[in-house]
């Protein structure tokens, strides 16, 4: 193989112009056969339409927002793993009535109890909500 026909097909070059190919497919670009000379395949991709563009920019808007999602999910699951292995010193209802509490240190991957009492300061303490009372993703759409 030549070596101008590997940097063609190989490497990163090769994957990006593979990759530009597939955009230029998904946006309705034409081109000419492959046996056309390189200058000529070079002029003859169409300019982008409106249309185009739009296209483009709502799909950009929507990776954006995917990759948003992803690093705040990710930020939200570092906290939250942190939060419960350090231990957590609050005031606990305990005694006969409401109004009676103690003090008490808590370690939340202890035994289920104390697991409980602790995510009741979850949101409190790290900024993560979880919303217990609606299926995975319904909040969303609100």
């Amino acid at each position: 193989m030549k070596e101008n026909e590997k940097e063609k097909t190989g490497g990163a070059a090769g994957a990006a112009a593979k990759a530009a190919e597939k955009v230029a497919e998904a946006f309705g670009r034409k081109k000419k056969p492959e046996d056309a000379p390189a200058e000529e395949k070079a002029e003859t991709i169409e300019e982008p339409t409106a249309e185009d563009l739009k296209k483009q920019v709502e799909f950009l808007k929507k990776q954006v927002e995917f990759l948003t999602k992803q690093a705040a999910v990710a930020e939200a699951k570092a906290k939250v793993e942190k939060f419960l292995n350090e231990k957590l010193t609050l005031d606990v209802q305990e005694g006969d009535t409401v109004r009676q509490f103690v003090t008490k240190t808590l370690d939340p991957l202890e035994n289920l109890d104390n697991f409980k009492i602790c995510l009741t300061r979850l949101w409190f303490n790290t900024d993560v909500l979880v919303e217990w009372s609606m299926p995975p993703g319904m909040t969303e759409n609100l």
